[in-house]
């Protein structure tokens, strides 16, 4: 029960994209890569993800093998820091 309650703590401390990105991260893997989770044609080479981390932006698969997606504006290095570090 221990481990449980530990497990439980731990998921609670999580980003909540980390689910997701963790899918993402299985299919980077696998032969072909993000098709799954690829939505419609953007301009160029991007195309729309099924699959967009919460709490991000503008998520995208480029060229069939990157997956990316913006993070919020942060006014300074600084911000960005201490955001990183925040659970």
């Amino acid at each position: 029960m221990a481990a449980a309650l530990a497990a439980t703590s731990a998921q609670a401390r999580e980003p909540p994209y980390c689910a997701d990105l963790q899918h993402v991260v299985r299919l980077a893997g696998v032969s072909d890569k993000f098709a799954s989770i690829s939505g419609d044609v953007r301009e160029g080479s991007f195309h729309e993800t099924l699959r967009p981390l919460l709490k991000w932006k503008d998520c995208a698969i480029y060229a069939e093998n990157t997956y990316a997606c913006n993070s919020d504006d942060m006014k300074t290095a600084h911000v960005a820091e201490l955001k990183s570090i925040k659970p």
